[in-house]
């Protein structure tokens, strides 16, 4: 925090940050989590000319300031210099008002518990809409609460993972009851969107967990209660509810048709994408081809004729459903190499402490990454980088005991 300002102003940001922390977690599944950002926005707008004086900021925070210029500046060169006729433009424009909100938050601070407080209400309130959602579907559908499924279950990880964090802290064991009980709440509910990427994320995490608290013998009850809940709730699911069942069928079978060379699957549309794509990426790797629907159409098209494909190729890139090729392909592979740089600097000598939130959510993108277009989706921006910033920070934050001090 920022102690030149005097002790009055110091509490208003702290108390003003805290509930903004609250609701936009409380509103990041269920709400209007982009209005929350947007007032916290404009907050650290307004307010920081008057913060930043005399900041220090520390290495690792400026290897992640630098990081989101680097690939804010680049994109917006990229549309400007190139003659790009995208209207995403502006959109790039997020990533140096969020190095703005990541200075202010840094040297506002906020209370610690608004983020555990946060999650377990936007927690409670997600689970008695999914509740209502799985009481008025046939039992074979897709929940996704207002969302799309794939959007809805990492969601539900990004909660998770704060709720396990929760776990490992040295909070009275009623608490973790509690929190424990709304951890399995979501991960049942997580079993009915059928989401194959965010089942793979989910074993992904258990192994983090493991990893990073298996050495300390406080943790390894907690460790234990919250690993068995993965195996317990999949495998439950499975047998009680015909949802997750129809999502195992539906894979076997999509592999099966594409085994006979049909690609017409939510699975042959991936692999026919991410194959198109290589090919133009090989034909203009260094800037690739601009985000422009048009020409990534016209591309798309004539590499589809060149090749003479014999499958049922789809010709409109303009969601490749891969991050990492989306990338390349629209801005080549310096784009790419923004991006890695984005992912390097978020976990960058981040203290001990907070590695399970930061490492976690990490784990979580990168994972969605491999079978969605991430940054073209304004959620994720808003939970990559503003949440992302929130939980980054959550060793800077102070506890309510200090505050009540």
């Amino acid at each position: 925090m920022n102690n030149t300002l005097p002790l009055r102003g110091q509490l208003t940001f702290l108390y003003l940050n805290s509930f903004l922390v609250f609701l936009l977690l409380v509103n990041l599944i269920v709400g209007d989590v982009h209005l929350v950002r947007n007032l916290f926005a404009l907050l650290a707008l307004l307010a920081v000319p008057f913060v930043i004086r005399n900041a220090k900021i520390e290495a690792s925070d400026g290897f992640w300031l630098v990081s989101l210029l680097v690939f804010g500046v680049y994109h917006l060169l990229h549309i400007l210099l190139l003659g790009d006729g995208s209207e995403h433009g502006s959109g790039y424009i997020k990533f140096v008002l969020f190095a703005v909100f990541y200075v202010y938050l840094q040297q506002t601070g906020y209370i610690r518990e608004s983020i555990y407080l946060g999650v377990v209400c936007g927690s409670l309130l997600t689970l008695l809409s999914g509740a209502l959602e799985v009481w008025h579907s046939r039992g074979d559908e897709r929940i996704g609460v207002g969302h799309n499924p794939i959007v809805f279950s990492n969601l539900l990880l990004i909660y998770g993972l704060v709720l396990v964090d929760f776990l490992f802290r040295s909070y009275a064991r009623p608490y973790k009851l509690g929190v424990g009980l709304i951890l399995l709440g979501l991960l049942i509910l997580l079993s009915f969107t059928g989401t194959r990427g965010a089942y793979v994320t989910l074993i992904a995490l258990a192994v983090f967990f493991a990893s990073m608290k298996l050495r300390t013998p406080a943790s390894k009850r907690s460790l234990v209660i919250a690993l068995a809940l993965v195996p317990i709730v999949l495998v439950g699911s499975y047998i009680t509810h015909d949802g997750l069942k129809d999502r195992v069928q539906d894979t076997r079978s999509e592999i099966a048709t594409l085994m006979e060379g049909d690609f017409d699957t939510s699975l042959g549309l991936r692999l026919n994408a991410w194959w198109i794509s290589a090919g133009l990426i090989k034909e203009q790797p260094l800037f690739g081809i601009g985000e422009s629907l048009d020409r990534l159409n016209a591309e798309s098209e004539r590499w589809v004729a060149e090749h003479q494909l014999s499958f049922n190729a789809i010709t409109e890139l303009s969601h490749v459903h891969n991050q990492y090729l989306q990338e390349t392909l629209e801005y080549g592979v310096l784009g790419l190499l923004c991006l890695i740089l984005l992912g390097i600097a978020f976990t960058f000598r981040v203290p001990e402490s907070t590695r399970v939130l930061v490492y976690g959510l990490l784990i979580i993108f990168l994972v969605l990454s491999l079978t969605d277009t991430v940054f073209k989706t304004n959620v994720w921006v808003t939970a990559f980088f503003v949440v992302g910033s929130i939980l980054r920070l959550e060793s800077k934050a102070v506890s309510m005991r200090d505050v009540l001090r």
